[in-house]
């Protein structure tokens, strides 16, 4: 019986065992055990809308103790996690707990998991013992995940409660600036910039300070501005109410409250004058408690210690104008007043830069002699000096005649050096022969503006030709006659060639005829080599050829006769009869009419 009882006792634990480490490895997996597996929560749009969400408590710790409650509830020895996503409605968000079987609960909102993220808030006990957190609208950024982390208070219960995110109206948030730890930095703008660049704040919501004013008594439920004043020592500052009624303003060295000055009402224009360089001072403005508001409020530099410099020194001929340059800094217009050495002239504009044109007779410099713009006065400097420039008369030789043929020339024969040749088919100084006959300008140049120049013409002559023809057959020893027409100038200086040897001859003939006399039977080309005409070099071209025969070998020598000579009377036509002889096959009449 012990045996066997002992036998059962063993089964009955090993089942246990088993059992509650199979429980164990199954809780562990649980939605919500962890942060990386918490259960979404949706956002209700009111309490009255919200459907909640029953939540068990979990089985371990995940994550570190609390921020809230007292040593036994800061443990999250059981905690269960959960999370929503932030809507962008710009309402409060409350997540609120309701008792299930455990009625004492303790609660954090994180902005991310352990490791990543922080704690925003815990909460125990708000309703009764259940907790309750609100994350205001400036608390939260819209869609971001947010995480709750909810635990039983005792270290042992376990057991469920439930739990609602929903949205309530806008928390009542204080202005940023609402405290002057927490000053909004105003930047000083440009001289006139006010009140165009104005800011728009809001005393709404503002709480109070114990710090006093002297231009009033009441409660200040006030906000706070800082600025800095760099270099400048007067400060101007523009401030006007919107919906806010009796506003005032107070201007306050750093925040400990040593009051410079006290503006009541503040409604306008103020200046602030002999403030330490490189500082900062606190601006402090508030309206009447009952009824906070809008307000407009902008700084500005009262004097940007403007300035006019002139510059543009040159060389002109007489009579001719130059441009100088103003340039200016501050706020347009500008007016400024420049001399000549002997003559002040004042000139207002709003250009910048700005071109001053003068027309001195003599060499003159230029000075600013004062300045302002438009809100005060400044400085001027630089100077500019306009000199005369007398310019040399300009010369061009007369150009010799080109050849078409000749690829370019060189232009030369402008006086005084240094100047500049121009026209059609002039690059560089280099004159193309193929734009044809041209005009050539030399120009000299003294000063911007200030030139002087010459011209002339430059003749192209054309390229002269020769073109050889005559195609001819003889019997060897015989003369055969060539001819060369020619387009050019006589005289013409020929040279052709029959492939062996060259020949020139010189003739003012056009057309020339010349006679050869080859020495070889068959053919002889005869074509031109070259040719110059009284200008130029020119092209040949064309081709004679020269069939030479055996005469030998052609039989009887041929003969002709042209019959006897007859008489013609009062216009009347008479028949003369030839006859041709020999190897003779063919004779053609020439001469008379």
């Amino acid at each position: 019986m012990k045996k066997g009882l002992s036998n059962s006792l063993f089964s009955i634990f090993l089942f246990t065992v088993i059992f509650l480490f199979s429980s164990s490895k199954v809780m562990s997996q649980t939605a919500g055990e962890d942060c990386s597996t918490a259960i979404l929560v949706p956002v209700a749009a009111s309490l009255g809308t919200c459907s909640y969400t029953t939540v068990t408590s979990g089985t371990t710790q995940n994550g570190p103790n609390a921020l809230c409650s007292d040593v036994t509830g800061n443990v999250p020895n059981d905690d269960r996690w959960l999370k929503f996503v932030a809507p962008n409605t710009g309402n409060k968000i409350v997540i609120t707990t309701q008792a299930g079987t455990v009625n004492d609960w303790a609660m954090e909102v994180w902005s991310g998991c352990v490791g990543s993220g922080t704690v925003k808030k815990c909460s125990d006990d708000v309703n009764a013992a259940m907790p309750e957190i609100s994350l205001c609208q400036n608390e939260y950024v819209a869609g971001q995940t947010y995480y709750v982390r909810a635990w039983t208070y005792s270290l042992t219960a376990t057991g469920t409660m439930n739990l609602c995110v929903y949205q309530a109206t806008q928390c009542i948030v204080p202005p940023v600036n609402d405290n002057c730890i927490d000053a909004i930095r105003l930047t000083v703008n440009p001289p006139l910039a006010c009140p165009g660049s104005s800011q728009v704040y809001s005393t709404q919501y503002a709480t109070s300070t114990s710090f006093s004013a002297t231009c009033d008594a009441t409660t200040k439920n006030d906000v706070w501005f800082v600025f800095n004043t760099g270099s400048l020592a007067d400060i101007n500052m523009t401030i006007s109410p919107g919906t806010a009624v009796g506003l005032k303003a107070e201007l306050v060295f750093d925040c400990a409250g040593v009051e410079i000055g006290c503006y009541n009402p503040a409604n306008g224009s103020y200046l602030f004058s002999g403030l330490n360089p490189s500082a900062d001072y606190n601006i402090r403005v508030w309206s009447t408690a009952a009824t906070p508001g809008t307000f407009n409020i902008c700084l500005s530099d009262i004097c940007s210690n403007p300035t006019a410099t002139i510059s543009g020194s040159a060389s002109i001929c007489p009579l001719q104008s130059a441009n100088l340059n103003v340039a200016f800094t501050g706020v347009a217009p500008y007016t400024f007043v420049y001399s000549n050495g002997t003559t002040n002239t004042s000139v207002t504009t709003s250009s910048n830069p700005y071109t001053l044109v003068v027309t001195p007779s003599v060499a003159t410099t230029y000075s600013i002699v004062s300045m302002t713009d438009a809100t005060c006065s400044g400085t001027g400097s630089g100077s500019a000096t306009i000199s005369i420039t007398t310019p040399q008369p300009v010369s061009l030789n007369a150009f010799n005649p080109v050849c078409a043929s000749v690829s370019q020339v060189t232009l030369s024969g402008g006086s005084p050096i240094g100047g500049v040749y121009s026209g059609t088919g002039v690059t560089n100084g280099i004159f193309s022969p193929s734009a044809g006959t041209q005009t050539i300008t030399y120009t000299v140049t003294y000063a911007p503006g200030c030139t002087r120049n010459n011209s002339q013409i430059i003749t192209v002559r054309p390229t002269p030709t020769a073109t050889i023809s005559g195609p001819s057959t003889i019997c060897l020893g015989q003369d055969a006659l060539l001819s060369v027409s020619f387009v050019g100038t006589a005289p013409f200086v020929y040279t052709y060639s029959n492939g062996t040897t060259s020949t020139q001859f010189t003739t003012s003939n056009n057309p020339n005829s010349f006679s050869v006399t080859p020495t070889l039977l068959g053919n002889t080309t005869y074509t031109g080599i070259s040719l110059v005409d009284a200008n130029c070099a020119g092209s040949v071209s064309g081709s004679a050829i020269v069939t030479v025969n055996n005469c030998n070998v052609c039989g009887t020598p041929a003969t002709v006769s042209a019959g006897v000579d007859k008489v013609s009377c009062n216009g009347v036509g008479v028949s003369i009869i030839g006859t041709i002889g020999g190897s003779a096959t063919t004779a053609t009449w020439t001469g008379g009419a």
